[in-house]
């Protein structure tokens, strides 16, 4: 009966820690917000196809595409194929070989042999056999103590994880956040492996004293040092993931505290049980033997623990090192730069803090074992069961009902609002109504999808039990709303392609236009024609098609999320690919006429009408020698698709197509009103590969969708994205061409409409002082809400920070002012939209431009710096030759930063000629290269651009400070603009 209490005591502790990890794993710290991702499966590789892998010096990219088997779940043995991008990351891309077991995103409902992505090598399992085979041994070797030491293990992880995470990303002191953290666990580790004894005591009063002289130190060496943090692993990505008002410098302390705490605690208690047992075996000796006892007992232990943290911190950095000795660099030069520095100050507070250990722990220990001792225990008893507090951090949240986008038409807030449909369009028309956090939905199908994309907003901008009761009435002001994508040009793989009609479906578009041909490739497989698919018909990405299984599957997977899409078959221009695979140079030959039609009558076999009901056959640009078609052609294939039942629709300007056509306006495009033909707005700006991102909010602002003709005649708008030049990466069309950012601005204008077109301010933004520039900043206040929020951890490039609080002031060469105020990151003296309202009125000539930057601190960050506007259509040739190294732009541009020149970057393509449209972009323009690193001073700094011009298609500066990456950049926060010296 003794036996089996004292051995359920000398449990308690174990299970004391065990109930501990519990209540910190479950503790309310906070909502975590968490990435949507598709659900996961297991599967094995059973064939690799590299052949869409591409070198570039060193380094891989392009796409790794392989068949695997389902091995876990319920789908287990089902056959798919997956998709991995890899993208010239050495750090980040991952290669995939036969027999390998992976993790893919299995899709609900996904069809067998439909293209999954790939996500990464499956790893727990062998993880876990090795925690495993480390619990057994432990616990074997060292009995209840191991168990106990797995306890304190357990607490440890729970302790970082749910403590000290989640209240250093709320804004609380990240360095007080781990000491407390280190005091819990030194207090939970001691007594659980030391007993509720005296020599637990002292060796956390020596930890603990040891750790707080570490912070001291930590702060002392971060500033003597000038450690930012930045150093940090992941620190861009924490940084761009909505955390820029974060300090840096405190979190590298937190870290260092946190490195460091684990050897003092080691060597506290090998001290105080050093102490416990001359005690014990002395009982005469007082607190001076005693003291002295520890110092010997530390002595011995110093030198090799502080060994161990050099040991460890160097091997971190080890592959570091092995660059700086390549190159040559003395370790005096290399000891000062940023990140060697930050690892001498973890090692320098991390050995000086231990030496600091043993005289505190000997003090300690002294202190308590100078009297009395008992030989068995030490008689001092003390609670077993660690109870801490968590202290909560209330932030104030922005009104997530002025933070949805589109704009929602009337919003009434608070519970049992009341707000009636539309009664003059309930077509696509929703009432969402929400009551304690429980959405109700009215309308149609399509109006019921709309609502539950809203509500889908607000709880992410709100949280999810943080929604405000409030009813919400909406409606589109037009019937298609889309984005079009070539892929006919530049092959764009399938798994892209949805996550592009994801984004469409969660901002209320509907359409998605889909560019299938091109004079570079026929992208759609014809099993009638496959001469179609011939490698050589190809003369970019050759033999890069989707099957026509695959171009069912995109059908299927944007139905389910009210996504029309439209198939393109573009012609008789544009039709190169075509006459190389069939041999017929002239189109006006019959056999072409017969061919396309039956090319259409096959797309038409893989979708109904009420799932396809439009058809898109091009029409314009048929320049080319054998491009040149009779009427009756045309006639033909227009024939082809209205007896499918179809609806027609093609280019204007274009060829004229006979019958009640949807005419899709591009560039150049006429007043429509003469023939009251119905039509789809895709002109001027809304081809976003001319456009700058930061441009995106004017255009967004100002120009006016569908603004000719009455409510049957205007259709709605489509987004242009045609990226003429090759790409190296299927994701570079929506990196180059701001996309994401795009359709999440873009959804206000088609979903309301404008009141006004202002071609003028196309490109740039109006004076704040005009009652217009209003609409721009709340379009990008709430852009900005739904970048952090909705779209927080998203993986493709959102390239768009805030610009609408910067000031700049222009003047020309001759010192006179033209403009000050502007309130934009990218300054336009010149645009080719601008016309006569152009701030500079000639062609040649140089400005200036200004701008003072208050800094409430030193801040290391980027900037977005360009001073040459490439667009993805040709832009190369408009603008050549791209600029030299150590030139910014050809005609000589400048930027100074406190009077000091900023230095361009060492261009990839420098000095580039002609049209070089096989040649990927790679740097040419700011959005997608790394932000150039800049140090603004604490207090006022001068920015100062001279942009002289030559001709060129677009006069242009860039400038604005920026943290985290390009592809996911954020603002730095506190800075203050003027447009002269405050």
């Amino acid at each position: 009966m003794t036996g089996g209490a004292s051995g359920i005591k000398a449990a308690l502790p174990f299970l004391a820690t065990l109930l501990a990890t519990a209540l910190a794993l479950f503790a309310p710290i906070g909502e975590r917000r968490e990435a949507t991702r598709y659900p996961s499966a297991i599967a094995r590789v059973v064939a690799v196809d590299d052949s869409r892998l591409a070198t570039h010096g060193l380094m891989k990219y392009g796409e790794q595409v392989l068949e695997v088997e389902i091995v876990s779940g319920e789908r287990k043995g089902s056959h798919f194929k997956a998709a991995n991008t890899v993208r010239a990351q050495m750090e980040l891309d991952k290669f995939f070989s036969i027999g390998d077991t992976i993790t893919v995103a299995l899709p609900d409902g996904a069809e067998e042999g439909s293209m999954l992505t790939a996500r990464d090598h499956w790893r727990l399992g062998w993880i876990a056999a090795g925690f495993g085979m480390f619990a057994i041994m432990l616990v074997a070797f060292g009995g209840l103590v191991g168990a106990n030491a797995l306890a304190s293990f357990a607490f440890s992880c729970a302790v970082i994880w749910r403590f000290v995470v989640p209240l250093s990303l709320a804004g609380m002191n990240a360095s007080l956040v781990a000491f407390a953290a280190t005091s819990i666990l030194a207090a939970a580790i001691m007594f659980l492996v030391g007993g509720p004894t005296r020599k637990a005591l002292a060796a956390f009063g020596g930890s603990m004293l040891g750790v707080a002289a570490g912070l001291a130190l930590a702060h002392f060496f971060g500033g003597a040092l000038k450690i930012n943090g930045a150093t940090l692993p992941f620190v861009q990505t924490l940084v761009y993931s909505g955390f820029a008002d974060l300090d840096l410098a405190d979190v590298f302390i937190a870290a260092t505290v946190l490195a460091g705490s684990g050897a003092m605690m080691d060597l506290a208690m090998d001290i105080a049980a050093g102490v416990r047992e001359v005690s014990i075996h002395n009982t005469a000796l007082g607190f001076r033997a005693l003291f002295a006892s520890g110092i010997r007992i530390g002595r011995a232990t110093v030198g090799t623990m502080t060994t161990t943290l050099l040991l460890a911190y160097s091997g971190g950095y080890l592959t570091l090192l092995m660059v700086f000795y390549a190159q040559g660099t003395p370790p005096l030069d290399f000891a000062s730069s940023p990140i060697v520095a930050a690892e001498i100050a973890k090692t320098l507070v991390g050995s000086l803090s231990i030496v600091l250990v043993a005289p505190f722990t000997a003090l300690v220990a002294a202190v308590l074992f100078r009297r009395k001792n008992a030989a068995a225990g030490g008689g001092m008893r003390f609670p077993t069961a660690v109870f801490f507090a968590i202290a909560a951090c209330v932030c104030a949240k922005a009104d997530c009902l002025d933070e949805l986008l589109p704009r929602p038409r009337l919003v009434v807030r608070g519970a049992n609002a009341k707000a009636n449909m539309p009664e003059h369009d309930p077509v696509s028309s929703y009432r969402l109504v929400v009551s304690g956090g429980k959405p109700e939905f009215e309308g149609d199908e399509e109006g019921r999808r709309y609502a539950k994309a809203t509500f889908a907003q607000l709880k992410k901008l709100a949280g999810k039990d943080q929604i405000p009761d409030c009813t919400i009435v909406d409606w589109p002001e037009f019937r298609y709303r889309g984005i079009m994508l070539d892929c006919g040009r530049n092959y764009q793989s399938v798994a892209s392609i949805k996550d592009v009609i994801s984004m469409l479906a969660a901002y209320k578009y509907n359409v998605f236009h889909w560019h299938l041909t091109d004079n570079y490739g026929w992208r759609l497989e014809s099993k009638k024609h496959p001469e179609l698919q011939k490698p050589e018909a190809f003369t970019r990405n050759a033999g890069k098609f989707y099957t026509q299984a695959e171009f069912k599957e995109v059908l299927a997977f944007a139905r389910s999320r009210g996504v029309t899409v439209i198939p393109e078959l573009d012609m008789p221009g544009h039709t190169l690919a075509f006459r190389k695979a069939t041999g017929i140079s002239d189109l006006a030959d019959e056999r072409a006429k017969k061919l396309l039609g039956e090319l259409i009558d096959e797309l038409c076999t893989l979708a109904s009408a009420s799932e396809m009901p439009i058809i898109h056959l091009g029409t314009d640009e048929a320049r080319e020698r054998g491009e040149n078609v009779p009427q009756s052609h045309l006639d033909h294939w227009a024939a082809k698709v209205t007896g499918n039942g179809r609806r027609l629709m093609g280019w204007s300007p274009g060829l004229k197509l006979p019958g009640q056509t949807i005419k899709h306006l591009w560039m150049g495009a006429n007043d429509p009103r003469g023939d009251r033909t119905p039509y789809i707005d895709s002109q001027n700006s809304f081809y976003i590969n001319h456009v700058d991102p930061e441009e995106l909010l004017s255009v967004a602002a100002y120009q006016q969708p569908c603004r000719w003709g009455g409510k049957d005649e205007k259709l709605g708008a489509i987004i242009g994205v045609w990226h003429d030049d090759a790409i190296a990466d299927t994701e570079d069309v929506a990196r180059m061409n701001a996309v994401y950012p795009a359709i999440a601005l873009l959804s206000d204008s088609f979903w309301r409409g404008r009141e006004k077109d202002e071609p003028s301010l196309y490109a740039r933004l109006p004076s704040p002082e005009d009652p217009r520039f209003a609409l721009a900043a709340d379009l990008e206040r709430r852009l900005i809400a739904q970048r952090d929020k909705v779209l927080k951890g998203m993986r493709h490039p959102f390239p768009y920070v805030a610009q609408t609080h910067m000031r700049w002031r222009m003047t020309e060469g001759g010192g006179n002012a033209v403009a000050k105020d502007i309130s934009q990151a990218t300054v336009y003296p010149r645009h080719f939209w601008f016309g006569d309202s152009a701030y500079v009125k000639g062609k040649d000539g140089e400005v200036t431009l200004e701008t003072w930057i208050e800094s409430p601190r030193d801040i290391s960050c980027g900037a977005w710096i360009g001073m040459t506007g490439f667009s993805r259509s040709d832009g190369r040739k408009r603008d050549a030759p791209t600029p030299k190294i150590g030139e910014w732009n050809k005609h000589g541009a400048t930027i100074e930063l406190n009077g000091k020149a900023i230095r361009p970057p060492a261009w990839a393509h420098p000095g580039q000629t002609g049209n070089p449209k096989e040649t990927p972009l790679v740097d040419e323009d700011y959005w997608y290269r790394e932000p150039t690193r800049i140090r603004l001073a604490k207090g006022v700094n001068h920015v100062k651009m001279t942009l002289p011009k030559h001709g060129g298609w677009k006069w242009i500066g860039t400038f604005v400070p920026v943290l985290g990456t390009s592809d996911h950049p954020c603002e730095v926060p506190d800075l203050r603009f003027f447009s002269s010296s405050p």
